[in-house]
């Protein structure tokens, strides 16, 4: 990130609904990772959410 922001990062499955909150609050600017469990998840489709500012990121993932 260049600029601190606020960000948000979670997880939804195909209906909408949040099933997992990864990250959300103040980060610095730079570079930054997390590690997260999805053990509790079904197999099947999930959306992930990156909301960095005010900026939106979604892409899918595929649990096997």
């Amino acid at each position: 990130m260049p600029a601190a922001s606020a960000v948000r990062l979670t997880i939804h499955d195909v209906l909408g609904r949040t099933v997992a909150t990864i990250a959300d609050g103040q980060f610095a600017p730079g570079t930054h990772e997390t590690k997260w469990s999805a053990e509790s998840l079904a197999k099947e489709i999930y959306i992930v959410r990156l909301e960095p500012g005010p900026f939106l990121d979604t892409q899918m993932m595929i649990l096997r």
